[in-house]
């Protein structure tokens, strides 16, 4: 049996399953509220998400 006829293998339409450990975060996530906080600490709550935003498109 080739990989593409093996369940889950190249070419094959099942998904790609993954188990994340409990409390498992995408890196961009943690970057994003990393940024949100420093943007909200320095001029307040109101213009966070375009600082934040602008922020991360650099």
């Amino acid at each position: 049996m080739t990989g593409e006829e093996m369940e889950g293998g190249a070419g094959s339409a099942a998904p790609l399953r993954i188990r994340l450990q409990p409390g498992f975060e995408h890196p961009k996530k943690t970057t994003q509220r990393r940024v949100n906080s420093a943007a909200q600490k320095a001029i307040g709550a109101d213009t966070t998400q375009r600082i934040s935003q602008q922020l991360l498109n650099q």
